[in-house]
C-alpha cells in the first residue's frame, strides 16, 4: 500500500494555533505526514497576562513562552515569518522568502484590534 505524506500547515502560534499543532501532531507521524506551525514571532503571548506586565506584577519575558519550547517533544516543525500571501487555488502560502506548499490549511491568525485612533 502506497500513501503519500500530508503536509498540515498551521498559520499563527496563538492559543488556537499552539493546541491544533500540538494535538494533530499526536496522532500524525513522520509516516504520513508533517504538521508546520508559522509565525512571525518566535514567541506565543500569555494574553490572559499582559495587563500584569502594565501594572508593573510582571515582565514582558514573563508572559512570552519560547514556541521552541512549546513544542520541543513533538515532529512540529515551525517557521518564524510573517505570512504574505495565501494561494488557496496552487494550495499554497507565500512567507516572507519562500513558499510552502500545503494538502491541508488551518488558519489560527487571531483578531485584528481596533482602537478607534485612542492613544
Amino acid at each position: 500500500m502506497i500513501t503519500c505524506k500530508k503536509r498540515i500547515v498551521i498559520l499563527g502560534a496563538g492559543y488556537a494555533g499552539i493546541f491544533l499543532a500540538t494535538s494533530i501532531a499526536r496522532y500524525v507521524t513522520e509516516k504520513i505526514g508533517e504538521v508546520i506551525l508559522i509565525d512571525r514571532n518566535p514567541y506565543h503571548q500569555l494574553l490572559q497576562e499582559i495587563h500584569l506586565v502594565a501594572a508593573d506584577f510582571r515582565t514582558v519575558d514573563e508572559v512570552q513562552i519560547p514556541i521552541l519550547k512549546l513544542i520541543d517533544r513533538t515532529s512540529i516543525k515551525f517557521i518564524q515569518s510573517a505570512v504574505k500571501q495565501i494561494m488557496p487555488d496552487k494550495n499554497m502560502v507565500g512567507l516572507e522568502s519562500i513558499k510552502i506548499n500545503y494538502d491541508l490549511l488551518i488558519v489560527c491568525l487571531g483578531a485584528s484590534i481596533k482602537y478607534f485612533n485612542i492613544k
